[in-house]
């Protein structure tokens, strides 16, 4: 160098001391994080009044992907701080007290030991066991005074300021006075958003009163805004404004329903703004005053800091300085696992355009009950709109349907993610490229939330190594051969044989992930029951495997032994599977009821809190919000009747669905089928192409359906809603029973057109009882006019009646004698008058059923059927209106409306159809018998077939069974369909009765199996008797 610009700089550094000092060489960093928003709250987003913000975009950096690595504090903070993906240290769940080993520092360290002052005001939450000592290495002051204020004269400093304002307690968990108090009443009436401004998210329903609720957040936010002011005006105040870079984001996702503890985009994705002064603009490779499409995450944090003031990033850490000019990342890698109480697993990938989700536990669906934010204002008006009707198909789908295993949505142009993408093959390339993403991030990252929590301490007690250490090592924790079993779950019946497979395995952990695998598709697991419930109640085996097993046998068969040992652990002194036990109960289980006790007994019976050691502590919270939770939710039930309001039901046109007689040309299918019309017949199934010829009197509506049906795969689900006139319906039932596996799920119409509504699985549950006269609902309707008409049932308790989509009736008591009169009364007042449509039950809850006994006279009544066919409008129907199989009376009951009789029929009768179709099987099977074996002659071996009986029933009717246990240890199923066949041989065929049976349906107790026209079909089938 010069001489001349040495001495130059050399007499300035006299003259200007400042300008030499350290805090010159490296700058200022000051971090400014606040809670729980996403910038969809702030971002272009017009209810939020955040100038503050908005400033600091202009001068500095907007960045519009950015991502929290996880969906809550705790996690999210793990990764904040130590540089590092949560699921890489094990700190995935919530409080989790993971033990780190030495070597991983929170960054801060680094930065002290290279002669920085690091301050935190106040929030640490690191989600580490040695939190103390973690901290105290990490930070030369963390308090609630902390400042920079305090560091030595010319120190460069890190420090951070955590505002809590936008936390979910503020938002909407404390109380409004609280929130008044703390946030409003500080806030200038230019900085407040109004209710009449707020904006909601389409998937909650827009109301004043949830208007009311969301102002409450946007002030939260906007107050935020100002305090962040508030710490900029002290840094300029003290001269350090341009010799500090400045961060701002928050911590994770927004604290609303679906976001914050959710595995999506609204609870990862963060509002980001770096500030550069112009002597640092060199360090960064963004344009400063731009906004920027970097794909950024939380494990980046650290390493941008450590690379803006110089200091090596350690080798361990899985971050890259997010602000160099070679940054490349594309997509993000994130996870949401146990949040709070409840227990979950989803890895989450997002880019500019796309986010997806990996659903691990697809039992679940999205909007779960939380002990913390579930009793708060925002969601009892959540669930009031949902019990009450007022939420659409989208919102209400959010609290009762399961979750897809994955989800893809376009984010630019989804931003709430609505429209899951995942089955369209126009983005089967996006899907793919992210799956692959997902799973390489969690094999490279040795992912360690694919170990049940309390399986991970105890390879920590046993093995003295930090989850860090032992995941690396394959025969403690082999996780490429336990992914893919893992990777099962959530899939069909495909996967069900590689599952049942995977139970005899020699590691732990591949057992679990195919039993949790097998929870998740119940309907498919009845014929594996056997192998469940040996794991189930085998002693050797592990508990936390014993307890999904015992999970699936008592949700399928109500199996007592199941449940006790379910309680067992849920009693026991083991506090994680008295958590797994207990989630499992209450996730479940719909009989919540009669677990009052248990979740009472369970409080009671808990250690306090500094009684036990610090590793176990947050469990021990889990274990008690768990339970304080149920007894919530069972209480906010049996409170849940509103007052009834005078409605005004305005007129409909009803389905647009709708045909004449005469006109086939043009016909319109809802649900997952597009319009057809024209000449030449186009639909889309499950974004499946198909072309369809003309359709005419001689291809009718059951034409369209097999051609259909056959050109689909097997696991598609057909759901869809049409019209047709009285002369093709006959048809169309015909169709039902002996082309596809489809079930007729409700018809009622008028005016010479029917409404059917078809499925071939019924998700969810059905009632046991039906409607009192008090339903009855004759004064809501006018002559000549359009009704649609919903039932919603509850628990087999209480049911709501909804017209034309409004509420008009709500927690009347339910009875089965008076279905009759219900059915009667519609017909006779609307006949050729107008029309009713029924949309189908929709059933909330499930209904409790007491499987049958081992001694058949002494067990309950499992099977209900009722039919509400009767003669609507001109076409005359005749139907079965009740089919009662009464154990406790020993009678089955078939009752016809026209004309009115009843047939009883012994238990022995119920007992000889059963052995007459065993017998008829073991007769078609003759040719493989043994030939030593003498064959069979006449009738069974009592000997051989003297037999137990138990029902097994799964959400889908075809896959529920009548399971027989012979002496021998031999078994057998028969299919409901048929054993009604043979019953109707045995009292109908035999006895010479004859009924024309139209509708038939069978209540199992968990949902009614419902039967068009089944005689031709039985007849098939008990030919061979």
């Amino acid at each position: 160098m010069n001489f001349k610009i040495i001495t130059f700089l050399l007499i300035l550094t006299h003259l200007f001391p400042h300008l030499g000092t350290a805090e010159n060489d490296k700058p200022n960093i000051l971090w400014i994080t606040f809670e729980d928003t996403s910038p969809h709250m702030i971002y272009n987003n017009q209810a939020a009044i955040t100038p503050v913000m908005d400033k600091i975009s202009e001068m500095g950096i907007r960045f519009n992907s950015a991502f929290s690595t996880a969906t809550i504090c705790s996690a999210s903070r793990s990764a904040i701080i130590t540089g590092m993906h949560a699921t890489s240290i094990g700190t995935g769940n919530h409080r989790g007290n993971i033990p780190f080993p030495n070597f991983i520092k929170g960054f801060p360290t680094y930065l002290r030991d290279h002669g920085y002052y690091t301050s935190n005001n106040l929030k640490t939450d690191y989600n580490v066991l040695d939190a103390s000592d973690f901290t105290n290495e990490a930070w030369n002051e963390s308090s609630a005074t902390a400042t920079w204020k305090n560091r030595k004269p010319d120190q460069p400093f890190f420090s951070v300021f955590n505002l809590m304002y936008t936390h979910t307690s503020r938002k909407y968990v404390n109380s409004y006075s609280n929130y008044k108090k703390e946030v409003l009443d500080n806030l200038p009436d230019e900085l407040q958003t109004k209710p009449e401004d707020a904006i909601v998210p389409p998937y909650l329903k827009e109301s004043e009163e949830m208007k009311e609720h969301f102002a409450r957040i946007y002030n939260c936010i906007n107050y935020t805004d100002s305090k962040i002011g508030e710490i900029l005006d002290e840094l300029e105040k003290d001269g350090l404004t341009e010799s500090t870079i400045v961060f701002i984001y928050s911590d994770h996702g927004e604290a609303m329903p679906r976001g914050k503890g959710n595995g999506l985009n609204i609870g990862h994705q963060v509002p980001l703004y770096v500030y550069v002064p112009e002597k640092f603009k060199a360090l960064v490779g963004i344009d400063i005053g731009t906004t920027s499409d970097r794909v950024i995450s939380f494990e980046d944090l650290a390493a941008t800091v450590l690379s803006l003031t110089g200091i090596k990033v350690p080798d361990y850490m899985e971050g890259v300085n997010f602000l160099a000019k070679n940054y490349t990342k594309e997509m993000y890698f994130g996870a949401k696992d146990a949040a709070d109480e409840i227990r979950d697993i989803t890895r989450e990938v997002a880019d500019n355009n796309f986010s997806y989700s990996r659903v691990y536990n697809t039992s679940l669906p999205e909007m779960k009950f939380k002990n913390y934010t579930g009793k708060s204002e925002l969601y009892q008006t959540v669930r009031n709109d949902l019990w009450n009707g007022r939420l659409n198909d989208f919102q209400t789908s959010l609290f009762y349907d399961h979750r897809k295993y994955e989800k893809l949505y376009d984010t630019k142009n989804d931003p709430w993610e609505m429209n899951n993408l995942a089955d369209d093959p126009q983005y089967k390339e996006q899907l793919e490229k992210m799956r692959d993403f997902c799973n390489q991030q969690i094999l490279e990252t040795r992912d360690l939330q694919f170990i049940p929590y309390g399986e991970m301490i105890n390879i920590y007690l046993k093995t003295g190594l930090t989850p860090y250490e032992f995941k690396f090592d394959e025969d403690i924790y082999p996780l490429t051969k336990i992914l893919p079993i893992a990777n099962l779950s959530g899939k069909g019946k495909e996967v069900i044989e590689e599952q049942v497979e995977a139970l005899n395995s020699d590691i732990d952990l591949v057992r679990y992930w195919a039993i949790y695998g097998l929870r998740n598709q119940l309907s498919n697991v009845i014929p594996y029951l056997k192998e469940v419930e040996k794991i189930a109640f085998d002693t050797q085996e592990r508990s936390f495997i014993r307890i999904e097993a015992a999970t699936i046998l008592y949700q399928q068969t109500r199996n007592e032994k199941a449940l006790e040992l379910l309680q067992e652990y849920a009693k026991g002194e083991d506090l994680f599977h008295q958590w797994h036990s207990l989630r499992n109960i209450q996730d479940y289980f719909t009989n919540q009821n009669e677990f009052t006790g248990l979740y009472e007994e369970v409080i009671d019976n808990l250690p306090a809190s500094d009684d036990i050691d610090k590793l176990y502590r947050s469990i021990r919270n889990n274990v008690q919000t768990t339970c304080k939770g149920a007894l919530y939710m069972i209480n906010e039930r049996a409170k849940k009747n509103i007052e009834k309001e005078e409605i005004t039901i305005p007129e409909t046109n009803g389905y647009d669905c709708m045909v004449e007689e005469e006109n086939f040309e043009s016909i319109s299918l809802s649900g997952n089928w597009s319009i057809i019309n024209g000449t030449e017949k186009e639909v889309f199934v499950e974004n499946k192409h198909l072309i369809l010829n003309k359709l005419s009197s001689e291809n009718s509506i059951p034409t369209i359906q097999y051609q259909i049906a056959t050109e689909l795969d097997d696991n598609y689900e057909l759901n869809f809603t049409f019209s047709a006139s009285k002369n093709h319906l006959s048809n169309t039932i015909d169709f039902i029973s002996s082309e596809g596996n489809y079930i007729l799920s409700l018809l009622i119409g008028g005016d010479n057109r029917y409404n059917i509504f078809y499925t071939n699985s019924i998700e969810g549950e059905q009632v046991t009882t039906f409607l009192d006269e008090n339903a009855l609902l004759s004064d809501k309707f006018e002559k000549n006019k359009n009704y649609r008409v919903k039932l919603s049932i509850y628990e087999g308790k209480s049911l709501d009646i909804y017209i034309n989509g409004l509420l008009v009736e709500k927690g009347i008591k339910v009875i089965n004698e008076k279905i009759d009169k219900l059915v009667s009364t519609f017909s006779k007042v609307y006949k050729n008058e107008g029309t009713i449509y029924f949309d189908a039950l929709n059933i909330k809850n499930k209904i409790d059923y007491q499987p049958l006994n081992d001694k058949i006279s002494e067990a309950y009544t499992i099977i209900k059927a009722i039919s509400v066919g009767t003669s609507v409008g001109d076409f005359p129907q005749t139907a079965v209106d009740t089919l009662l199989l009464n154990i406790d009376d020993a009678t089955l009951i078939v009752k016809n409306c026209t004309p009115q009789y009843t047939v009883n029929a012994t238990i022995d009768s119920l007992d000889q159809a059963i052995k007459a179709f065993l017998l008829s099987e073991v007769k078609e099977e003759e040719e493989n018998v043994d030939p030593e074996q003498p064959p069979l002659e006449g009738q069974i071996p009592t000997d051989i077939y003297d037999f137990k009986s138990s029902w097994f029933l799964g959400p889908n009717p075809f896959d529920s069974y009548f399971f027989v246990k012979f002496q021998e240890a031999k078994s057998g199923r028969i299919s409901i369909y048929d054993l009604l066949g043979n019953i109707l041989y045995q009292e109908f065929i035999t006895n010479q009765k004859s009924i024309d049976i139209k509708t038939l349906h069978l209540q199992t107790g968990v949902y009614i199996i419902k039967f068009e026209s089944p005689t031709d079909y039985f007849t098939s089938k008990i030919q061979k008797l």
